[in-house]
């Protein structure tokens, strides 16, 4: 189903979409679809995610130009955006700018970084936890203290 409720082609264009029309300009909207799709496949291959993030350049029934990509794409550049917004609500000194945390518990949860990378030290685990993913490391930590059970 599409954003207005007709059914939609399963191959991703509507009905309506295979009919061209000889008085619109189809090639020139494409073209600026296509700069757009390579230009967030390369941010995408910056971030190593070209093979999560595949932009595809479309052309609409009336000339509108369109970048498709599937959902798991759309989530994953969400998730990027997600990192940059908790990013700079950090550089505002939000909650992220805070270097310890309590776990329900009392124990305490600190950041450390060494060259090779960041871990979540936890006074209940007493174990280094590395931090991985797209989220800061004070959001992992945040996180890691709400829901240790130690």
């Amino acid at each position: 189903m599409d954003d207005t409720g007709g059914e939609s082609d399963p191959e991703g264009g509507d009905a309506e979409e295979s009919l061209w029309s000889r008085e619109v300009d189809y090639v020139r909207p494409w073209r600026e679809a296509d700069a757009a799709a390579r230009e967030l496949n390369a941010a995408a291959g910056a971030l190593g995610m070209a093979e999560d993030v595949r932009a595809v350049a479309h052309t609409g029934p009336e000339g509108e130009p369109w970048v498709r990509m599937r959902p798991r794409a759309a989530r994953n550049v969400a998730t990027v955006l997600a990192t940059l917004a908790r990013m700079a609500k950090q550089s505002e000194g939000g909650d992220d700018m805070r270097d310890d945390w309590r776990t329900a518990s009392g124990e305490r949860v600190r950041i450390r970084k060494d060259r090779r990378g960041e871990y979540i030290e936890c006074t209940g685990c007493r174990r280094p936890i590395k931090i991985t993913g797209l989220g800061t490391a004070a959001a992992a930590a945040r996180q890691h203290a709400q829901e240790c059970r130690k």
